[in-house]
């Protein structure tokens, strides 16, 4: 049950990240580059799995997530025709991508400890 919830939260956050960025000449290539970046290493982590990977995708996602509420913070505050859709759709999908780093922690990192002798 755990593996199925962690897999439907991979393919949340794909789904997220596809109906949320587009990719033009306006927007800055950080904005969709980070997530690709971290969606890639997912991808990778639930294949080929390594906890230096797992945390790597946690830390990008967490210091993205604090980024985004920092700004939605100050963008909320100093901007009176504020649309707080994207940055909500953009927080929700950094706080998958948490979810997803420490379930694949737990998860798939539980079956390859080697169970100690007492």
């Amino acid at each position: 049950m755990a593996k199925r919830l962690l897999l439907a939260t991979q393919i949340a956050a794909t789904l997220l990240f596809i109906s949320s960025y587009r990719i033009n000449d306006a927007t800055p290539w950080i904005s969709w580059a980070t997530p690709l970046v971290i969606l890639i290493l997912i991808v990778i982590n639930s294949i080929w799995f390594t906890r230096f990977t797992s945390w790597l995708i946690f830390s990008l996602a967490f210091a993205g997530l604090m980024t985004i509420l920092s700004a939605f913070t100050l963008r909320w505050r100093l901007d009176s025709a504020f649309s707080s859709a994207p940055f909500y759709k953009a927080m929700l999908l950094y706080t998958l991508f948490v979810y997803i780093s420490l379930g694949q922690i737990k998860l798939i990192g539980g079956q390859n400890r080697v169970p100690t002798e007492k």
